[in-house]
């Protein structure tokens, strides 16, 4: 969470004045709060910390990736 300097500096800054379509502002600023609300809600539900633990232990013994987000 400490590397998302772009999305704050976004907010902070906007640049929304050369976006004249439909929804194009409105797009920008889902998405730039979608980058914070993502990571928190990964964060919070554990999920992706039990699935990495898991793959651990099977590193050396299999070609599957090490964390599988599922």
């Amino acid at each position: 969470m400490n590397n998302l300097n772009g999305p704050f500096l976004a907010f902070l800054f906007p640049e929304v004045e050369c976006r004249t379509l439909h929804f194009e502002q409105a797009t920008y600023w889902i998405q730039h709060a979608l980058l914070y609300i993502i990571p928190a809600y990964i964060l919070r539900s554990g999920k992706s910390l039990q699935n990495c633990l898991k793959g651990i232990s099977n590193v050396m013994l299999s070609a599957e990736p090490f964390c599988s987000y599922e």
